[in-house]
Protein backbone atom coordinates (compact mmCIF):
# COMPACT_ATOMS: atom_id res chain seq x y z
CA UNK A 1 0.00 0.00 0.00
CA UNK A 2 1.58 2.86 -1.58
CA UNK A 3 0.75 6.31 0.36
CA UNK A 4 -0.20 9.78 -1.60
CA UNK A 5 -0.47 12.34 0.66
CA UNK A 6 -2.32 15.71 -0.41
CA UNK A 7 -2.33 17.79 3.00
CA UNK A 8 0.26 20.46 3.26
CA UNK A 9 0.82 19.34 6.76
CA UNK A 10 2.33 15.98 6.68
CA UNK A 11 4.69 14.96 9.06
CA UNK A 12 6.68 13.34 6.00
CA UNK A 13 6.30 13.65 2.44
CA UNK A 14 3.65 15.27 0.63
CA UNK A 15 2.37 15.86 -3.11
CA UNK A 16 0.14 18.71 -2.12
CA UNK A 17 -2.26 18.12 -4.73
CA UNK A 18 0.05 18.87 -7.52
CA UNK A 19 -0.88 16.72 -10.51
CA UNK A 20 1.95 15.84 -12.05
CA UNK A 21 3.66 15.02 -8.77
CA UNK A 22 0.73 13.06 -7.92
CA UNK A 23 0.97 10.87 -11.10
CA UNK A 24 4.81 10.53 -10.71
CA UNK A 25 4.14 9.12 -7.65
CA UNK A 26 1.47 6.80 -8.56
CA UNK A 27 3.21 5.37 -11.56
CA UNK A 28 6.75 5.15 -9.08
CA UNK A 29 4.65 2.95 -6.85
CA UNK A 30 3.05 0.43 -9.38
CA UNK A 31 6.26 0.12 -10.82
CA UNK A 32 7.76 -1.11 -7.42
CA UNK A 33 4.45 -3.98 -7.07
CA UNK A 34 2.22 -1.49 -4.84
CA UNK A 35 -0.98 -3.26 -5.48
CA UNK A 36 -3.34 -0.48 -3.20
CA UNK A 37 -2.51 3.55 -3.43
CA UNK A 38 -4.05 4.88 0.29
CA UNK A 39 -4.98 8.75 -0.49
CA UNK A 40 -5.28 11.41 2.03
CA UNK A 41 -6.26 14.91 2.34
CA UNK A 42 -6.26 15.04 6.04
CA UNK A 43 -3.17 15.22 8.36
CA UNK A 44 -3.88 13.47 11.71
CA UNK A 45 0.14 13.28 12.51
CA UNK A 46 -0.09 14.27 16.70
CA UNK A 47 -0.48 18.07 17.20
CA UNK A 48 -1.77 18.64 13.83
CA UNK A 49 -4.64 20.58 13.04
CA UNK A 50 -7.22 19.21 10.41
CA UNK A 51 -8.15 21.05 7.46
CA UNK A 52 -12.04 21.33 7.56
CA UNK A 53 -14.12 18.96 5.45
CA UNK A 54 -15.09 21.22 2.77
CA UNK A 55 -11.18 21.59 2.38
CA UNK A 56 -10.53 17.65 2.90
CA UNK A 57 -12.47 17.46 -0.55
CA UNK A 58 -11.34 20.40 -2.33
CA UNK A 59 -8.27 18.66 -1.94
CA UNK A 60 -9.13 15.31 -3.18
CA UNK A 61 -11.76 15.30 -5.56
CA UNK A 62 -9.45 16.81 -8.37
CA UNK A 63 -7.07 14.34 -7.08
CA UNK A 64 -9.15 11.06 -7.19
CA UNK A 65 -10.79 12.64 -10.19
CA UNK A 66 -7.35 12.71 -12.19
CA UNK A 67 -6.43 9.17 -10.85
CA UNK A 68 -9.10 7.13 -11.93
CA UNK A 69 -8.46 8.96 -15.35
CA UNK A 70 -5.01 7.89 -15.58
CA UNK A 71 -5.57 4.66 -13.16
CA UNK A 72 -9.16 3.69 -13.30
CA UNK A 73 -8.98 -0.21 -12.33
CA UNK A 74 -6.40 0.43 -9.65
CA UNK A 75 -7.25 -0.05 -6.23
CA UNK A 76 -7.96 2.88 -3.88
CA UNK A 77 -7.87 3.15 -0.41
CA UNK A 78 -9.01 6.36 0.91
CA UNK A 79 -7.43 7.70 3.97
CA UNK A 80 -10.62 9.18 6.12
CA UNK A 81 -12.17 9.50 8.96
CA UNK A 82 -14.98 11.12 8.05
CA UNK A 83 -18.42 10.25 7.11
CA UNK A 84 -19.28 13.33 4.49
CA UNK A 85 -16.08 12.74 2.96
CA UNK A 86 -16.45 9.07 2.61
CA UNK A 87 -20.01 9.79 1.35
CA UNK A 88 -19.15 12.31 -1.45
CA UNK A 89 -16.36 10.20 -2.98
CA UNK A 90 -16.85 6.71 -2.53
CA UNK A 91 -19.50 6.12 -4.81
CA UNK A 92 -18.20 9.05 -7.36
CA UNK A 93 -14.83 7.31 -7.53
CA UNK A 94 -15.26 3.37 -6.91
CA UNK A 95 -13.24 3.48 -3.67
CA UNK A 96 -12.16 0.33 -2.69
CA UNK A 97 -11.30 0.59 0.83
CA UNK A 98 -11.98 2.88 3.74
CA UNK A 99 -9.26 3.41 5.47
CA UNK A 100 -10.32 5.13 8.92
CA UNK A 101 -7.88 5.82 11.63
CA UNK A 102 -10.72 7.02 13.91
CA UNK A 103 -11.15 3.62 15.29
CA UNK A 104 -14.67 4.66 15.73
CA UNK A 105 -17.43 4.62 12.86
CA UNK A 106 -19.99 6.29 13.15
CA UNK A 107 -23.50 5.38 11.80
CA UNK A 108 -23.52 7.32 8.74
CA UNK A 109 -19.92 5.50 8.11
CA UNK A 110 -21.13 2.19 8.94
CA UNK A 111 -24.71 2.55 6.70
CA UNK A 112 -22.24 3.89 4.10
CA UNK A 113 -20.01 0.54 4.12
CA UNK A 114 -22.95 -1.73 4.63
CA UNK A 115 -24.77 -0.02 1.22
CA UNK A 116 -21.63 0.43 -1.01
CA UNK A 117 -20.09 -2.85 0.29
CA UNK A 118 -16.48 -1.43 0.85
CA UNK A 119 -13.97 -2.75 2.42
CA UNK A 120 -12.71 -1.03 5.77
CA UNK A 121 -9.45 -0.25 7.89
CA UNK A 122 -10.49 -0.64 11.52
CA UNK A 123 -7.47 1.33 13.68
CA UNK A 124 -7.10 0.38 17.47
CA UNK A 125 -7.01 3.83 18.31
CA UNK A 126 -8.08 4.76 21.94
CA UNK A 127 -7.22 7.86 24.32
CA UNK A 128 -3.66 7.46 25.42
CA UNK A 129 -2.89 5.23 28.77
CA UNK A 130 0.68 4.94 29.32
CA UNK A 131 0.05 2.47 31.89
CA UNK A 132 -2.11 -0.32 30.04
CA UNK A 133 -1.64 -3.45 29.22
CA UNK A 134 -1.46 -2.67 25.44
CA UNK A 135 -1.69 -6.10 24.48
CA UNK A 136 -4.85 -7.15 26.24
CA UNK A 137 -6.43 -3.60 25.40
CA UNK A 138 -5.58 -4.09 21.92
CA UNK A 139 -7.14 -7.64 21.64
CA UNK A 140 -10.82 -6.29 23.56
CA UNK A 141 -10.89 -3.46 21.11
CA UNK A 142 -10.85 -5.15 18.03
CA UNK A 143 -13.21 -8.31 19.33
CA UNK A 144 -16.20 -5.02 20.31
CA UNK A 145 -15.39 -3.39 17.41
CA UNK A 146 -15.19 -6.08 14.46
CA UNK A 147 -18.02 -7.83 16.09
CA UNK A 148 -20.12 -3.63 16.03
CA UNK A 149 -19.18 -4.15 11.94
CA UNK A 150 -20.28 -7.17 11.63
CA UNK A 151 -24.12 -6.26 13.22
CA UNK A 152 -24.30 -4.17 10.20
CA UNK A 153 -23.47 -6.68 7.98
CA UNK A 154 -19.32 -5.56 7.37
CA UNK A 155 -17.57 -8.64 7.06
CA UNK A 156 -14.38 -6.86 4.52
CA UNK A 157 -12.43 -5.73 7.46
CA UNK A 158 -8.56 -5.62 7.49
CA UNK A 159 -7.02 -4.48 11.12
CA UNK A 160 -4.70 -2.39 11.71
CA UNK A 161 -2.71 -1.96 15.48
CA UNK A 162 -2.17 1.90 15.26
CA UNK A 163 1.06 2.58 15.27
CA UNK A 164 1.71 6.05 16.28
CA UNK A 165 -2.02 7.01 17.63
CA UNK A 166 -2.86 7.12 21.51
CA UNK A 167 0.56 5.32 22.61
CA UNK A 168 4.01 5.25 24.16
CA UNK A 169 7.27 4.19 22.22
CA UNK A 170 7.49 1.47 24.13
CA UNK A 171 3.94 0.26 23.73
CA UNK A 172 4.28 0.61 19.83
CA UNK A 173 7.14 -1.62 19.95
CA UNK A 174 5.32 -4.22 22.29
CA UNK A 175 2.67 -4.14 19.78
CA UNK A 176 5.20 -4.24 16.84
CA UNK A 177 6.76 -7.53 18.69
CA UNK A 178 3.62 -9.41 19.34
CA UNK A 179 1.62 -8.40 15.97
CA UNK A 180 1.39 -12.21 15.60
CA UNK A 181 -1.45 -12.52 18.08
CA UNK A 182 -3.87 -10.23 15.89
CA UNK A 183 -4.21 -13.32 13.63
CA UNK A 184 -6.15 -14.56 16.91
CA UNK A 185 -9.31 -13.20 14.38
CA UNK A 186 -8.29 -14.68 10.84
CA UNK A 187 -8.81 -11.19 8.79
CA UNK A 188 -5.42 -9.26 7.21
CA UNK A 189 -3.61 -7.75 9.34
CA UNK A 190 -2.05 -3.79 8.15
CA UNK A 191 1.03 -2.08 9.35
CA UNK A 192 1.29 1.17 8.77
CA UNK A 193 4.88 2.13 10.32
CA UNK A 194 6.40 4.30 7.48
CA UNK A 195 8.65 6.73 9.00
CA UNK A 196 6.45 7.25 12.27
CA UNK A 197 7.94 8.94 15.35
CA UNK A 198 8.41 5.52 17.27
CA UNK A 199 11.59 4.84 14.83
CA UNK A 200 12.72 8.21 14.57
CA UNK A 201 12.33 9.18 18.09
CA UNK A 202 14.42 5.80 19.60
CA UNK A 203 17.31 7.22 16.87
CA UNK A 204 17.07 10.72 17.47
CA UNK A 205 16.69 11.69 13.81
CA UNK A 206 13.95 12.69 11.99
CA UNK A 207 11.30 11.59 10.07
CA UNK A 208 12.99 12.12 6.43
CA UNK A 209 16.26 10.11 7.99
CA UNK A 210 14.32 7.16 9.00
CA UNK A 211 14.18 4.58 5.95
CA UNK A 212 16.68 2.31 7.43
CA UNK A 213 14.44 1.86 10.42
CA UNK A 214 11.53 2.10 8.81
CA UNK A 215 12.61 -1.15 6.58
CA UNK A 216 13.42 -2.90 9.45
CA UNK A 217 10.14 -2.43 11.19
CA UNK A 218 8.46 -3.47 7.82
CA UNK A 219 10.04 -6.80 7.74
CA UNK A 220 9.85 -7.46 11.04
CA UNK A 221 5.84 -6.80 10.87
CA UNK A 222 5.63 -9.26 7.60
CA UNK A 223 7.51 -11.85 10.25
CA UNK A 224 5.12 -11.46 12.30
CA UNK A 225 2.44 -11.65 10.44
CA UNK A 226 1.11 -8.46 8.52
CA UNK A 227 -0.82 -8.53 5.35
CA UNK A 228 -0.41 -5.34 4.08
CA UNK A 229 2.66 -2.80 4.33
CA UNK A 230 1.78 1.19 4.21
CA UNK A 231 4.58 2.57 2.78
CA UNK A 232 6.18 6.46 1.87
CA UNK A 233 9.22 3.85 -0.09
CA UNK A 234 7.23 1.89 -2.60
CA UNK A 235 11.01 0.84 -3.91
CA UNK A 236 12.46 -0.21 -0.35
CA UNK A 237 9.27 -1.65 0.31
CA UNK A 238 9.15 -4.05 -2.40
CA UNK A 239 12.58 -5.12 -1.78
CA UNK A 240 12.22 -6.52 1.56
CA UNK A 241 8.98 -8.43 0.86
CA UNK A 242 11.40 -9.98 -2.22
CA UNK A 243 13.89 -11.07 0.21
CA UNK A 244 11.20 -12.16 2.60
CA UNK A 245 9.53 -14.42 0.17
CA UNK A 246 12.63 -15.77 -1.44
CA UNK A 247 13.73 -16.50 2.47
CA UNK A 248 10.71 -17.99 3.19
CA UNK A 249 10.86 -20.36 -0.17
CA UNK A 250 14.26 -21.40 0.13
Amino acid sequence: MAIVNLSSDSFFSTTHANQALILQTINYAIQNHAQIIDIGACSTRPDSTPVTEEQELQLLIPALTLVRKHYPNIIISLDTFRSKVALNTVKTFNIDIINDISGAPDETMLNLLKQQKKAYILTFNEPLNPTANILSDCLSFFNKKINLLRQHQITDIILDPGFGFNKTIEQNFLLLNNLHILKHFSLPILAGISHKSMLYKTLHTTPQNAAFATNTANTIAILKGANIIRAHDPHNTDHAIQIIHATTLS
